[in-house]
């Protein structure tokens, strides 16, 4: 997913703000029903309240606290790791590429700070990947199925409300998806294994 991530940072690079095609072009066509639709722009300030990096790091941690209440403390580590190493990596990349977000004569919302990568397209997708990683070994078919979409909705959903709001761009959105991919298979190649092959309470634990 490295590769993914480096072509469209070549293409912020080398182009200004909104200047490459697909940017400017999607970015129009989902702002502009926000504006004319006040309704809208509401739900989607307030979806982008709620999936706010910070309450996904929250979760992440909830999560964590009870795998290793239960003796997964290898899991726990994993997960922690990944939503952090992604949401720093995420913040640091911004200040580097430096990125102005898009500018509007009227807009739903204005925010500050940089553009690319979004730091909501990064962490939801780090929390969907982690969500799938952790749950779909307990799962059957029919459940599989219904996580990935459930996940898969909720990145396109966060996707879709940081471009709608006008408060990023497709590249930005789509290079977030990218690093946070990126980091969850860089963290589960050096960690190994971290689901349980058994229950949580009845997990083997190493002699010594």
């Amino acid at each position: 997913m490295l590769v993914p991530f480096a072509a469209l940072t070549a293409v912020v690079l080398v182009t200004a703000p909104g200047v490459f095609g697909a940017d400017a072009q999607v970015a129009a066509y989902l702002h502009g029903p926000a504006i004319a639709h006040p309704g809208l722009g509401t739900a989607l300030r307030v979806t982008g309240f709620i999936t706010e990096p910070n309450w996904l790091r929250l979760l992440a941690l909830l999560a964590a606290l009870w795998l290793w209440h239960h003796g997964l403390g290898r899991t726990a580590a994993w997960l922690v790791v990944t939503m952090a190493v992604g949401g720093t990596l995420g913040i640091v990349l911004k200040q580097v590429f430096s990125r102005s977000r898009p500018e509007w004569p009227e807009a739903v919302t204005v925010i500050s700070g940089y553009s690319f990568p979004s730091g909501h397209a990064v962490n939801s997708m780090l929390a969907a990947g982690c969500a799938v990683v952790l749950l779909r070994p307990g799962l059957g078919a029919t459940g599989r199925r219904r996580l990935w979409t459930a996940t898969g909705a909720f990145v396109l959903l966060v996707g879709f409300d940081r471009m709608a709001l006008g408060v990023h761009y497709l590249t930005d959105v789509l290079a977030g998806w990218a690093l946070a991919l990126a980091v969850l298979f860089t963290t589960l190649a050096a960690f190994g294994s971290v689901t349980p092959r058994t229950s949580p309470h009845h997990e083997t634990l190493p002699p010594g």
